[in-house]
């Protein structure tokens, strides 16, 4: 293994723990972009509770059930395929907390996306948003165009807190 893909893995390691203590006794977890399911898979060993995934693709859902299987966690992970702009296979209230790890910058209609967010959590639910931010004056590609006014403002149009 490579010095870089250590520091990588350490710091996914130390992001998914903060995750974790964010979420307290959150009791129905959804992530959100959820990949090969790393986040969902952590979140349900570490807390025995059910964690749903969804992702736009299912291309990593296979590795994410394996992970789950490896662990022996596999009966409390679960991955959909949707997008997060509109969530019919969820219900109104139904988690308790929502992650979104390196996820909303990908999200063609962010505000969209809180917006539906903001319909799936139950009331005083917790959003935990991890990704890349630029400053204001920075020039923005389509994967480093948010910046922390943007998803200040994003949250509070969604009526997120």
């Amino acid at each position: 293994m490579t010095d870089a893909f250590n520091q990588e893995n350490m710091a996914s390691k130390n992001i998914h723990r903060q995750i974790l203590l964010r979420l307290k006794e959150a009791e129905s977890i959804l992530d959100i972009g959820c990949g090969e399911g790393h986040l969902v898979n952590y979140l349900a060993r570490q807390t025995g509770r059910k964690v749903v995934g969804l992702d736009i693709s299912a291309n990593g859902f296979a590795r994410a059930k394996k992970g789950g299987a490896r662990a022996g966690i596999h009966q409390l992970v679960e991955c959909y395929q949707g997008d997060a702009c509109h969530m019919p296979c969820f219900g109104d209230a139904q988690f308790a907390a929502v992650t979104l790890l390196y996820t909303l910058h990908h999200i063609e209609d962010a505000p969209m996306a809180l917006r539906e967010i903001k319909r799936v959590l139950q009331v005083r639910g917790l959003v935990l948003i991890g990704d890349w931010v630029v400053e204001e004056d920075v020039s923005r590609g389509r994967c480093f165009r948010l910046t922390v006014r943007e998803i200040v403002d994003w949250l509070k149009e969604a009526g997120l807190e």
